[in-house]
């Protein structure tokens, strides 16, 4: 089966600068990956946008996905406060199903969320 990486995980959570804070891992995304996986997801990495690893450093650069990181290929991916720009979200794979939250309008990979601030992008077979 080989070693899960961000490249090759069914689950990520991506981590965007929306999160607002490099406190809300811990208290937000390390607890949403643990409740994952006693859920029975196979395999759930963490993700980020270049802005998370390379500005603010919140991450290292492994976690980094898009144009100057990694393409990945989730079944499921959870965006947190990711704007959804190109240069990331181009690299994430068609069959990804993505629900993504953020505070701001316009998140979801140019689709702009609901009043809740949420957004849902289907896999391939929605597009």
């Amino acid at each position: 089966l080989g070693v899960v990486t961000l490249e090759n995980a069914d689950f990520v959570i991506d981590v965007g600068a929306g999160l607002g804070s490099v406190d809300n891992l811990e208290t937000v995304v390390e607890p949403l990956r643990k409740a994952l996986l006693e859920l029975g997801a196979p395999n759930v990495e963490i993700g980020a946008t270049r802005k998370v690893t390379m500005d603010m450093s919140w991450l290292p650069d492994e976690h980094q996905i898009g144009q100057t990181g990694v393409r990945v290929n989730p079944r499921v991916m959870i965006a947190l406060g990711v704007s959804g720009a190109p240069q990331h979200i181009d690299w994430v794979a068609d069959r990804a199903v993505i629900f993504a939250f953020r505070a701001a309008e316009g998140g979801a990979g140019g689709r702009g969320p609901d009043e809740d601030g949420a957004a849902v992008r289907g896999g391939a077979e929605s597009r």
